[in-house]
C-alpha cells in the first residue's frame, strides 16, 4: 500500500510530518437581536443575517420604534355644530346638530363619520302596491261599494303613512253616507294587492308561498278577533279565578287520561300483580281444599295439617326448576327475568293471590327459557344443514348435483 502511495505521489499515514493539519471550523457569530433558536435554523449555506436588520431588531428591542395609539393617529376628539341632511326625506331639510370630529396636529377637522346620516338607512318603507288604468281594467275586480277615486285615495294615506292602518283609519275621510272600519280599509287594500301581485308574476302558482297569497286577509276573523279580546279584557277578577279553576280542572282530568293510557301499555308490576293472577285458580277455595298450590297451579294435595304459605311457595318454585336442565345456571336466569320484569325477591305478603301470581310468572319465564333454547338448537340446525350443503356444491367444482336441483 505505500509503495502505491508512493507511485501516486500521496503522503504516508506514517509521515506526520508530510500530513497537513485540519483547518479549524469556524463558527459564525450569532447577531444581536436574533434568539438562539433561530440562529440555530442557519446553516453554512444562508448568509449571515444582514446588519440593518439587525438594526431593526436591536432599535425595536430598544422602544425607540415610535408608537402611536389609534387616537393619536386620528387626532384630537373636538365637536362641532354641523348641518345634516336626512336622505331618506324627500323635502331636502336641512337640520344642525353637534357631531363628533377629529383634529389632526395641522389643525385641520374632519368628521368621524363622514358619508350619508348613518340614520338614513333605517328608514324601510313597505312596497305599496299602486295600478294603471290597464290593471285597473283588466286586473282589479269590482267592487260596487268603492269607486276608483276612494280607491286612488286609500292607497295614497297607504304609501304616506307606510300601512299603518291605525292612523290611516283615524285621517280617512269617507264619502258621504259612508263608513269605514278599520277592516275595511284592510280588506280593499289586501284584496287590491294580491290581485296585482298574481296577475304581476304570471299566476298563484308563482306567489304560493307569498303572504298575500297564502294568508289573504279576512275581515270577520278580524272582527271576531277583536270581539274576543275586549271580551277577555273585560272579565271581573271573579270570573277569572272561575276560568282559571276550570282549566285547571280539565289539565288534571287530561292528566289522567295520559296516565291510564300509559298504565294500560306497560306490563304488570308488583303493584298490578293481582291482575296477572290466572283466572283459574279460585280467590275463595272451595270446602274441604286447601288455597295452597301446587307446580302445576292448581289447588294442592297435602296431608292434614298446618303449612306455612311462604315456605310452601318456595319449595313449588324449588319444584318448577326440578324438570328444567340447567341446575343452578336455569335458577340464575329465571331470577335474572325476575329482576327485569319487575319483582326483586319473593312477595313480602304471602297471600293467595301473591303466591299464586309469583308462582304463575316463574312458570311463564320457565316455559319462555325452554322455548328460547329450542329456538337456539332449530337455528343451529339450519346452519349447519346450510354449511354442508355449500361444502357440497364447492366439492362438484360449480356442477351441480341433480340432488341439489331438486
Amino acid at each position: 500500500m505505500a509503495d502505491v502511495k508512493d507511485i501516486l505521489g500521496m503522503p504516508r499515514a506514517s509521515d506526520k510530518s508530510e500530513a497537513q493539519p485540519k483547518p479549524k471550523e469556524q463558527r459564525a457569530k450569532r447577531p444581536e437581536g436574533m434568539s438562539r433558536e433561530a440562529f440555530a435554523l442557519l446553516d453554512g449555506s444562508h448568509p449571515i443575517v444582514p446588519s440593518s436588520f439587525v438594526a431593526d431588531l436591536a432599535k425595536k428591542q430598544a422602544g425607540l420604534k415610535e408608537k402611536r395609539t389609534p387616537a393619536e393617529k386620528r387626532g384630537q376628539v373636538v365637536w362641532e355644530m354641523r348641518p345634516f341632511k336626512n336622505e331618506a326625506r324627500q323635502d331636502g331639510l336641512e337640520l344642525r346638530h353637534w357631531a363628533k370630529c377629529f383634529k389632526d396636529n395641522a389643525s385641520r377637522v374632519r368628521l368621524a363619520e363622514e358619508g350619508d346620516y348613518p340614520f338614513a338607512r333605517l328608514d324601510c318603507k313597505p312596497m305599496i302596491y299602486r295600478y294603471d288604468d290597464e290593471e285597473w281594467d283588466n286586473v282589479i275586480v269590482k267592487d260596487a261599494d268603492w269607486t276608483r277615486e276612494e280607491t286612488e285615495y286609500l292607497l295614497e294615506l297607504c304609501e304616506q303613512f307606510q300601512l299603518r292602518f291605525l292612523i290611516i283609519a283615524d285621517r280617512y275621510e269617507a264619502p258621504p253616507g259612508k263608513t269605514r272600519s278599520m277592516e275595511d280599509l284592510k280588506a280593499r287594500y289586501y284584496t287590491i294587492a294580491r290581485q296585482l301581485l298574481i296577475a304581476r308574476e304570471g299566476g298563484p302558482e308563482q306567489v304560493a308561498h307569498h303572504t298575500l297569497v297564502k294568508h289573504p286577509f279576512n275581515a270577520e276573523t278580524e272582527r271576531s278577533r277583536k270581539r274576543a279580546v275586549q271580551a277577555l279584557l273585560a272579565r271581573s277578577a271573579g270570573q277569572e279565578a272561575s276560568d282559571q279553576a276550570t282549566l285547571e280542572a280539565a289539565r288534571g282530568i287530561e292528566n289522567a287520561r295520559r296516565a291510564a293510557v300509559v298504565q294500560r301499555k306497560q306490563p304488570p308490576t308488583v303493584e298490578t300483580m293481582e291482575l296477572a293472577t290466572p283466572v283459574d285458580i279460585p280467590q275463595q277455595p272451595a270446602p274441604g281444599s286447601t288455597s295452597l298450590l301446587g307446580a302445576d297451579l292448581k289447588p294442592a294435595q297435602l296431608k292434614p295439617g298446618v303449612f306455612s304459605r311462604a315456605a310452601h311457595m318456595r319449595e313449588v318454585a324449588r319444584q318448577q326448576l326440578a324438570n328444567v336442565p340447567g341446575g343452578a345456571r336455569a335458577q340464575k336466569q329465571v331470577d335474572t327475568l325476575l329482576a327485569e320484569l319487575g319483582p326483586k325477591g319473593e312477595p313480602i305478603c304471602a297471600t293467595q293471590a301473591t303466591c299464586a301470581a309469583y308462582l304463575a310468572l316463574r312458570a311463564d319465564i320457565v316455559q319462555m327459557l325452554e322455548l328460547r333454547k329450542r329456538l337456539q338448537h332449530r337455528q343451529a340446525a339450519e346452519a349447519s344443514q346450510g354449511g354442508s350443503e355449500g361444502r357440497g356444491r364447492r366439492a362438484h367444482k360449480g356442477k351441480v348435483p341433480a340432488r341439489y336441483d331438486a
